[in-house]
């Protein structure tokens, strides 16, 4: 009971990274886990020949295989858990979860339909419905998923953090703040939730308490590119050219291909009068494919 109990959780981390539009590629799994996947697989293999009738047996090596992104032959364990026991939720949950991950929207609802009729008080499957209504355009079907995943279970960052993305996205700007700002009461070393709520801030014009976000997401995660990149666009807003320089070059020494670095340090440099320093950096940004940088050549960089 040991191995189905790991499983079990194993299961339950699928489903959040599923949640959070994310899969697990073998790719970027250790080769322990891996491993750890594949002898799963033989495991329940075995166990079905004895038990060909326990869904559960079917339903765990499904669960290994997803780990795998087999999701073609976990959904086959699905069926089979499903056919031998149909009043299980999480079988549904799980079958949601891998035809979510082939893009088979409308039957990964259907299955999380299912898996909520038979346990209408699991957060997660809720969570779960809401990021496939999302990517079917259902916006506010997937903000009341949200909002029911949150009056199940108010502990759970992710949900929290979902909804803000969504509500940023629509821009219901005070709202989605508010759901950064829980994420990270219930998770203070949440980079993401600064760096999110940091934009919002930003875009708001709120320039001092962006920056409190994003130093604060810099010192979370000093090695994403991007945190840089957002902060140095505020501080270009603010004509704090100098500061938007130092990091744009930060964002090209964690990433010396990103085009738009080059670029807007260009940009930065030119307002500050350095001409030939930013002609550098927007020939740069054309050598990394960048068309906007080769029209401000023509027009600012004589030769």
């Amino acid at each position: 009971m040991k191995f189905i109990y790991i499983l079990f959780f194993l299961c339950v981390s699928l489903q959040l990274n599923a949640q959070q539009g994310q899969t697990k590629s073998p790719k970027g799994s250790s080769k322990k886990e891996i491993r750890g996947y594949e002898k799963a697989i033989e495991y329940y293999s075995s166990r079905i020949k004895n038990q060909p009738l326990n869904a559960s047996v079917y339903y765990n090596r499904a669960v290994a295989k997803s780990g795998l992104n087999n999701y073609q032959e976990a959904i086959l364990d699905y069926n089979k858990a499903i056919e031998l026991d149909s009043s299980d939720a999480i079988y549904y949950w799980g079958r949601g979860v891998a035809k979510f991950s082939l893009k088979k929207l409308e039957e990964a609802i259907i299955d999380y339909d299912n898996a909520i009729k038979i346990n209408p008080n699991d957060a997660r499957v809720y969570s779960n419905r809401a990021l496939v209504k999302e990517n079917l355009n259902n916006f506010k079907g997937a903000i009341l998923d949200y909002n029911k995943a949150i009056e199940l279970d108010s502990t759970q960052p992710s949900i929290y953090y979902n909804r803000g993305v969504l509500r940023e996205a629509l821009k219901i700007y005070p709202k989605a703040i508010k759901d950064y700002s829980k994420v990270i009461e219930l998770n203070p070393t949440d980079a993401a939730a600064y760096y999110n709520r940091g934009n919002i801030k930003s875009t708001l014009e709120m320039h001092q308490s962006a920056f409190k976000d994003y130093n604060k997401a810099i010192r979370l995660n000093p090695n994403n590119p991007d945190y840089y990149y957002n902060r140095g666009i505020a501080k270009d807003d603010l004509k704090d050219y100098k500061a938007a320089i130092k990091d744009y070059s930060k964002v090209i020494e964690l990433n010396p291909k990103d085009t738009s670095g080059y670029y807007n340090r260009g940009l930065s440099k030119y307002n500050l009068g350095e001409i030939s320093s930013s002609c550098l950096d927007f020939k740069k940004a054309v050598k990394l494919g960048s068309l906007d940088a080769a029209n401000l050549i023509k027009e600012y960089c004589p030769d």
